[in-house]
């Protein structure tokens, strides 16, 4: 873009003159509003084209946000004073089209297991408990309160909620491209239900996933989202895995997962083409876990607990990308690791192969009858960058969130999920009507304290 000769530009916001620099502007960025307001073919008719260097742009704004926007961009630290509230900061921000700046300044460093920091509690406003928190690629989140899914901007700025009518949420989860966009799987007490795409900006239903199958066949599990080639992917208890087209909303198949229905949970691996079908307590009494090839619509590889005497029922269960490795969660809160290299048979088998699961005795266990008001623990896995060598595996225990094997996050109040996205991490409450936010922080540079962006 070419920007206009003179060096130095008069803004005046709301009545208050700045002066700046080309240069400093253009740190907004090309596509900004700032910056398309100094493009040579960018003339107010009302504009003498032979006087820039006098020329004073108006904008009808808050002066004093302005401020602090234009001080982030000539030192890529954001200062902001006493008593302008940070989504106010984050609207205007939109305005000039550099909200992106601001969310950097804001918390620019990759989430860490071993230096976090609660950033924010945030209090919902339902009447029934939540019971799941998903993670959006943006650093936003959504809540599931039975008909309702509150949403939150990265923010932390509540959006219009997505509300079902008569019915209830099983699962839900953000596009990977298209954070704005949300899939929700819902079903009644009839166990009716359906597949739809929401705006998660509006609430707005945008369009429901077709299904060629009849009544008794629309209840939906879970759902993965692939992003490398624009799918859907969610379970159904009489089906097996469904796949969906996500412009046109066209079911293109489904995928048997064998023994144990359509699984409870969905985890897809794109470093893989492989989708984590994985069905446990309450949906199955044992413990299946599978891997599909969604091209060749056959299984890679699955496993299963039938054999396991004695053990006590996993809840919860996590691939870890790149290290052939799923990790799973007992309902005594130890932690299995089972390698995917072992066993399996692939090609579609009909025979489960029970490879050996490497316990990690981390707690004592207890009684079966002492599990009723007990919080089973969830398992999340950071995998922003999947081909990292500190991929970092999160799991919940009472009333703490474990980092892999290194360190603890001590929180106030029993855990009812967890989830990973957008560089932070999202605990959600279960006795209360909370969820924290987990990132961390900048990092400093040691000779000048500034932010590394």
């Amino acid at each position: 873009m070419a920007l206009k000769r003179s060096d130095r530009v008069r803004i005046n916001v709301g009545g208050t003159p700045f002066i700046t620099s080309s240069t400093t502007i253009a740190n907004a960025g090309a596509d900004s509003m700032l910056c398309s307001l100094l493009n040579e073919n960018w003339e107010p008719a009302t504009r003498d084209p032979q006087r820039h260097e006098q020329d004073e742009i108006f904008i009808d704004r808050d002066p004093a946000l302005f401020a602090v926007l234009l001080d982030l961009l000539r030192t890529g630290e954001l200062r902001t004073p006493h008593g302008i509230p940070h989504g106010t900061l984050v609207r205007e921000a939109v305005f000039y089209g550099i909200d992106r700046h601001v969310k950097a300044a804001s918390w620019g460093s990759p989430l860490d297991g071993n230096r976090v920091r609660c950033r924010a509690s945030v209090r919902g406003r339902a009447t029934t408990d939540a019971v799941a928190i998903r993670a959006s690629p943006g650093g936003g989140c959504g809540v599931a309160h039975g008909p309702m899914i509150h949403v939150y901007d990265w923010s932390l700025e509540e959006l219009p909620p997505v509300t079902l009518d008569f019915m209830s949420v099983n699962d839900f989860g953000f596009l990977p491209r298209n954070p704005l966009r949300m899939v929700v799987c819902a079903a009644d007490r009839g166990d009716i239900g359906g597949l739809g795409c929401v705006n998660a900006a509006t609430g707005k239903l945008i369009q429901r996933m077709k299904l060629e199958l009849d009544d008794s066949s629309r209840s939906f599990m879970a759902l993965a989202c692939a992003s490398s080639d624009c799918e859907v992917f969610a379970s159904s208890r009489m089906r097996g895995v469904g796949i969906w087209d996500q412009e046109s909303g066209r079911n293109v198949g489904f995928v048997t997962s064998g023994e144990g229905g359509g699984g409870s949970k969905l985890q897809w691996l794109p470093s893989s083409n492989l989708l984590l079908v994985a069905s446990m307590f309450p949906h199955s009494d044992h413990c299946f876990l599978t891997l599909l090839d969604r091209r060749q619509r056959t299984k890679a590889w699955e496993w299963s607990d039938c054999e396991m005497r004695s053990q006590p029922l996993i809840m919860d269960a996590v691939a870890i990308q790149n290290r052939n490795m799923i990790c799973v969660v007992d309902q005594s809160d130890e932690l299995g690791f089972i390698d995917t290299r072992m066993g399996g048979g692939g090609g579609g088998g009909s025979g489960a192969a029970f490879a050996p699961a490497c316990w990690s005795h981390m707690f004592q266990r207890i009684k079966r009858s002492e599990m009723e008001e007990h919080l089973y623990s969830k398992l999340r896995i950071n995998a922003s960058d999947p081909s990292s060598e500190n991929l970092q595996l999160f799991s919940t225990r009472e009333e703490a969130v474990l980092v892999h094997s290194c360190s603890a996050v001590a929180l106030s109040g029993g855990i009812a999920d967890i989830d990973v996205g957008g560089d932070r991490l999202f605990v959600l409450h279960s006795d209360e009507n909370l969820f924290d936010v987990w990132e961390s922080p900048p990092l400093l540079s040691s000779s000048s304290s500034k932010i590394l962006l």
